[in-house]
């Protein structure tokens, strides 16, 4: 197996990374009962990785507690888009 040699593994590895963090800070937030932030660092994480639906369906989640429905709807269709089926939808 070729090793590459250029940095495009780091763009694509370490925004990965990040939103990873991003969601974790988010489900820190949720915990705490701040929702309003957790949708914030959520959409964070879907801004670097906008193909990971288990973010759609917690900030969809975050969105129902800040009582935004239809945003938690339109999360909730984004989610089911990427990954139909799943169970938190």
């Amino acid at each position: 197996m070729a090793k590459a040699s250029s940095g495009d593994e780091l763009k694509t590895f370490v925004p990965a990374k990040n939103s990873l963090e991003k969601a974790r800070l988010a489900g820190d937030a949720c915990s705490r009962g701040e929702f309003e932030l957790a949708v914030e660092l959520y959409t964070e994480a879907i801004n670097q990785d906008p193909r990971n639906h288990v973010f759609y369906s917690n900030r969809s989640a975050a969105f129902i507690k800040t009582q935004q429905f239809e945003q938690a709807l339109e999360d909730g269709k984004a989610t089911e888009r990427l990954q139909p089926g799943w169970y938190k939808v």
